[in-house]
């Protein structure tokens, strides 16, 4: 004759271990993030799931017309990939693009350049890409910003890997007339840039990423952009 209370015991505990596998599982769920990536040029940035992305290229040309449309130099190096990045939804494009939010915003882009740009490559060039948009800063001397206090440097650094060299920026820009000011083609409050810039040699290829919060950021959206900053992962391109 059976044992009643062993199957008993044995029948909890397999029922226990159902329960707890599904709460692991339940736990576990859809991961918070994933990777936005340009696997041809091994560019791959690990984007939080409650982000927006837009990823239609014709969206960034036209947000690109409201000041003229593109430039002949930018027709001339063929279409760009791109995505703008938000932390927030229920925005158009343009209003990410050229507004300064109450969160984190920002754009992955990866695009040609053209014979002589490629010949001057140089942290210059690299602060004025990361800096675009920011009309008076990315055409003003970097050193007299600093030394006027407009831009105060958090950390600034030149890398170089699987066959990338570029600059990793993180500022603070104070707008010039304060708080909700018009600074080149952004509206908004004193701001941190974080970015980055990298060139291809091989593929004459430059890949840039921006981030913008204002200083008012709250810590957790602070954590988020800081989050995707750090994640950039360069791999050799067409690998």
């Amino acid at each position: 004759m059976a044992d009643t209370g062993r199957v008993r015991r044995r029948s909890c505990s397999v029922l226990s271990l159902v329960v707890a596998l599904a709460v692991v599982v339940a736990a576990c769920g859809e991961p918070d993030s994933h990777y936005l990536s340009r696997k041809s040029d091994g560019v791959f940035v690990k984007i939080p799931r409650s982000w927006t992305v837009y990823d239609e290229v014709e969206s960034y040309e036209a947000a690109l017309s409201t000041r003229g449309g593109l430039t002949q130099r930018e027709l001339q190096r063929g279409p760009y990939w791109v995505r703008v990045l938000s932390a927030g939804g229920g925005l158009g494009v343009n209003d990410v693009m050229q507004t300064v939010l109450d969160f984190p915003t920002g754009m992955v882009e990866v695009r040609p350049m053209l014979p002589d740009e490629a010949e001057i490559v140089s942290p210059f060039l690299f602060r004025k890409e990361l800096l675009a948009g920011f009309a008076e800063y990315a055409t003003a001397d970097f050193a007299t910003l600093v030394q006027d206090r407009q831009l105060t440097v958090i950390d600034e650094r030149e890398v170089e890997a699987n066959g990338y060299r570029g600059l990793e920026l993180f500022v603070s820009l104070q707008m010039p007339g304060g708080p909700n000011e018009t600074l080149g083609s952004f509206t908004g409050p004193n701001v941190f840039v974080m970015g980055k810039a990298y060139f291809n040699i091989d593929t004459r290829r430059l890949v840039v990423l921006r981030l913008f919060c204002p200083l008012s950021c709250s810590s957790s959206d602070f954590d988020a952009m800081e989050s995707v900053y750090e994640s950039v992962t360069l791999r050799p391109a067409n690998s």
